[in-house]
């Protein structure tokens, strides 16, 4: 390489960075030197144009603005933010979030557990319920008093009861026999029936014969005509049940008929 080839390359590389350096508004006088270049340079600025402010960026973050101050940013840095669904919306809080924030999500969450119809965060309902195991039960009770009936295990309620009474001794759902023995009695007047009234207020009429009833029933005995005068005489066993009589064990109940 020649001297003269060599000079002409660095003139041209001079003239190279004169226009570079004009090119950024700095002034590049003609007898300027290549070893001037550089304080030249330094004169280029580059204008600032972001747009950041300190709400920005990140809190102990610095940063310049337009006019070329180092500013701090302000911006709460949050890290890593779960949230729970609920029946409300929840707010996110602002700030920075580092990116391994989550909604926490549930495997339960499936059509089949959700009820028809019913939409739950983006999951619509299948579940339309299933028949209750219902049984029939059968009860006896032995004695008096109040007594609960429950489905047995493996069951969620009863369809029907049945309910069996079968009370020995001192209750009011104990039974005994009624005996109503018709007889003759002259002049014609007569006896109609009994009636016999249960302890819960049911009246159930009865002719000659032989019948179960329940004991403490209050029987009573109707005739075709009041009782009055010598009648009363004829029919002792027949007037005392007219005063009403309270079945308290086994009876034989005379009533009368005329010829």
């Amino acid at each position: 390489m020649s001297i003269s080839s060599e000079v002409t390359r660095i003139t041209n590389a001079k003239n190279a960075i004169a226009s570079a350096i004009s090119d950024k508004g700095v002034t590049v006088p003609s007898e300027t030197k290549i070893e001037g270049m550089p304080s030249l340079i330094s004169q280029i600025s580059t204008p600032l144009t972001g747009n950041a402010v300190v709400g920005d960026v990140l809190s102990g973050k610095t940063f310049y603005s337009n006019d070329a101050t180092k500013k701090t940013g302000t911006m709460t840095n949050r890290g890593a933010v779960t949230l729970t669904p609920s029946k409300t919306n929840q707010t996110i809080t602002a700030g920075y979030h580092n990116g391994s924030g989550y909604v926490v999500g549930d495997s339960d969450l499936v059509a089949a557990n959700i009820k028809k119809s019913v939409n739950i965060f983006g999951v619509t309902g299948t579940y339309e319920g299933t028949a209750p195991n219902l049984q029939s039960k059968s009860v006896t009770y032995t004695s008096n008093g109040i007594a609960k009936v429950t489905p047995d295990a493996g069951y969620d309620a009863l369809s029907e009861v049945s309910v069996t009474v079968g009370v020995s001794g001192g209750g009011g759902v104990e039974t005994c026999t009624l005996t109503i023995d018709v007889a003759q009695e002259p002049g014609g007047n007569n006896a109609s029936c009994v009636c016999a009234t249960t302890p819960d207020g049911v009246q159930t009429y009865y002719d000659a014969g032989t019948y179960t009833i329940l004991k403490n029933s209050i029987l009573g005995v109707y005739f075709n005509y009041d009782i009055s005068g010598s009648y009363q005489d004829l029919l002792p066993d027949v007037y005392a049940l007219v005063d009403l009589y309270k079945a308290t064990g086994n009876l034989t109940v005379y009533l009368v008929k005329g010829f």
